[in-house]
């Protein structure tokens, strides 16, 4: 994911166990990171959960000042997808929409 901007989040890519060993990782690495490149992009992320090795291996740091990140629990995630309510300010609603139309 990125906003074509200055980050790019990479997700949910790997290779099959059985298709290790003959560089494809390395080749995808190098394709999403090219395609990504412009002088706008400032960072390029990603999270694993085993393979931190190989990930310095083909160009990857550990995150410096990592204790500034922060993440919804799932605990909140779950929460918010049962009751179906917004993180940040709810929208308004056309009613009030058309009450701040009319001042």
């Amino acid at each position: 994911m990125t906003d074509h901007a200055t980050f790019a989040w990479l997700c949910d890519v790997y290779v099959d166990p059985s298709h290790r060993g003959g560089g494809l990782g390395s080749w995808l690495i190098d394709t999403i990171v090219s395609t990504l490149a412009s002088p706008h992009l400032k960072r390029v992320l990603l999270s694993t959960h085993d393979a931190h090795d190989w990930h310095e291996r083909v160009g990857f740091a550990p995150l410096p000042h990592s204790e500034r990140m922060m993440l919804l629990p799932d605990e909140t995630l779950e929460r918010l997808t049962e009751a179906k309510q917004p993180v940040g300010p709810s929208e308004p609603t056309a009613d009030e929409h058309s009450s701040a139309d009319r001042h």
